[in-house]
């Protein structure tokens, strides 16, 4: 299954500093007194114009057990909103059940869920997502390992797994790609061949910029080597002391060279289809 990399955060950061490979910035749309900022369309747009998807959030819950109608009225607070902000129906749209609300009922924490979905899919959204720590209903999850998931565990969606404190504060999370809508906001559905594509355009996104790191630790053992050599002749080091630092720096280098072998340093795309794009009329 492709991913796709996606970050959150409360505040509108310098999206320059998003992490290599960033397909979906995340951002919340209330409600008011919930969250700490409400993204405004400026800074929406401010994100789309990275490239990125921007996907939105709601949450409702301040602390402490929620329950049925705290989904219910986050849900009504994100169809009224959503449109000015240019989301369209087919995009993926989710709902913020922090762990504490879960661990304080987890019954009502479900139902609070279920009622959120029930009204995002009666107003026309499908892919209405609850996201919380591990738990039964929740399809987006908290699961902080600091290790990049290469797969997703059968009705999982995303997995957040870990976070840049500051500055910018963000969290990180992998989603599975097939979310990803297409080339700007309320853009025209693709067909399964388009959409394969921009699939692998994004995969090949992502291997480019393994490459672009592991060129980077080559360039590193390289310099180390050249250093080792240089202090080993300044220090006139035995021939086994010489023999034992260079096969240190050397192995290091076979190991960031190796990892640019085909399917080691991302997976290169795939896609043999033709797709013709013809400018909208």
């Amino acid at each position: 299954m492709p991913l796709a990399l996606a970050v959150d955060s409360a505040y509108p950061f310098d999206f320059a500093q998003r992490p290599p490979g960033t397909a979906v910035i995340m951002g919340y749309v209330g409600r008011d007194g919930y969250t700490p900022h409400v993204w405004t369309r400026a800074e929406v747009d401010r994100a789309r114009a990275t490239g990125c998807e921007w996907w939105p959030i709601g949450v409702g819950i301040s602390g402490g057990a929620t329950n049925a109608n705290d989904g219910l009225i986050t849900a009504q607070t994100m169809i009224a909103r959503l449109p000015g902000y240019g989301v369209a129906k087919s995009a993926p749209v989710f709902q913020d059940i922090e762990p504490n609300a879960y661990h304080a009922n987890p019954t009502s924490a479900a139902e609070c869920a279920a009622a959120f979905k029930t009204a995002m899919h009666g107003a026309g959204y499908p892919h209405a997502y609850t996201y919380c720590t591990p738990a039964p209903f929740a399809e987006w999850q908290a699961v902080w390992s600091n290790v990049r998931p290469a797969s997703l565990p059968a009705g999982i969606i995303g997995i957040q797994y870990t976070g840049a404190a500051s500055p910018p504060a963000y969290d990180i999370s992998v989603f599975d790609a097939a979310l990803l809508s297409g080339p700007g906001p309320g853009g025209p559905d693709l067909d399964s061949t388009e959409h394969q594509m921009l699939v692998d355009l994004w995969n090949e996104r992502t291997h480019l910029d393994n490459t672009n790191f592991l060129v980077g630790q080559i360039a590193t053992s390289v310099n180390s080597i050249l250093a080792h050599v240089h202090t080993i002749v300044a220090a006139g080091q035995s021939n086994a002391q010489t023999l034992s630092v260079l096969k240190v720096a050397a192995d290091n280098l076979a190991a960031a060279v190796g990892k640019l072998a085909p399917g080691a340093g991302g997976t290169s795309p795939n896609y043999t289809g033709t797709v013709s794009l013809q400018p909208a009329p």
